[in-house]
Formats: C-alpha cells, structure tokens, sequence
C-alpha cells in the first residue's frame, strides 16, 4: 500500500467516479470459458477454432481444432469484440449499411466475436471461427456465459461473508 500526504492511497473499496472496478480475466477463468466453447460445439460435432483475449483484446489462450485460418478469423474477432465492446455480428450488421466497410475494415466484422461486459466494462472476449457465423456466434455465447457464471457465483460467495 502507498502513502499521499500521510494517507493510504488503497484502504478498502472506496467510490471514486474517477475510476472504475474491471474484472481480469486470468489463465484459470480462460480454462474455464475454453472449456465451456469447446464442450458447446463438441456436442454438435463442431470442429472450431476458439480465442479467449483480455479487454485489449489480447489473446489469453487459443485452440484450434480445424483449418489454419480460422486462427487468424478467431483472434480476430476476439479482438474486434473487444475493442468495440460489441459483438461482431451487431457490427457485421451496421457495415451492410455501407457495403464497403466490410471490405475495407481491418477488424473482424462477422458474426462469431462476443465481448465479456461487466458492469459496463469491457472485461474480455471470445472468438470462434470454423463453422457458421451463427454457430461461431452460439458457441462464443456460451463461453461468455460460463464466464458470467463464475463472476456471479464469485459475487454471491462475497456478499456470504
């Protein structure tokens, strides 16, 4: 803990409009997500590529399961979810409006990408890539679930004490 002008800087949860709180996704709750993604379309019999990324949209953990180029597509749209805090088929959608946008845009502007929001935050994403764009998009969906899931359960454990 720091010190300013003889006061601890962090001393229990303090409300400040001048920051927020955000949930980081670790190695353990990306294990978590991964495995709800893959458990999802195992079940359908897909063969998928899945990113998990930070709310930079840095990958955390990748696994593909099918072509080479669905690893840059996953990732991709991880990222692009996670930059814009929106899930790429809302923005698949809006670029239909200007036909080129798609063509030109350096993000992932098709179904498949889901961003993790927490209290208004971005915490996170995932990408899925190898079948349809509503079935990348379902399976995305269901490891952004299991995410929630765990944050809920957290909460609850907290609020117990």
């Amino acid at each position: 803990m720091s010190e300013h002008g003889g006061k601890p800087l962090m001393s229990g949860h303090v409300e400040n409009a001048a920051f927020k709180t955000t949930i980081l996704i670790t190695s353990d709750s990306s294990d978590i997500a991964m495995a709800a993604a893959e458990a999802q379309a195992k079940k359908h019999g897909w063969e998928v590529t899945i990113c998990v990324c930070d709310a930079g949209g840095i990958p955390i953990q990748v696994k593909r399961n099918t072509v080479p180029a669905s690893y840059e597509i996953a990732v991709e749209k991880a990222k692009t979810a996670a930059l814009f805090g929106k899930p790429t088929g809302i923005l698949e959608d809006a670029s239909k409006v200007a036909a080129t946008a798609g063509l030109s845009s350096p993000h992932a502007l098709m179904k498949g990408g889901v961003p993790f929001i927490i209290d208004g935050v971005i915490c996170g994403s995932v990408g899925v890539s190898g079948v349809t764009p509503k079935n990348n998009e379902a399976v995305a969906k269901v490891a952004i679930s299991a995410l929630a899931d765990l944050v809920w359960s957290h909460r609850v454990f907290e609020a117990q004490k």
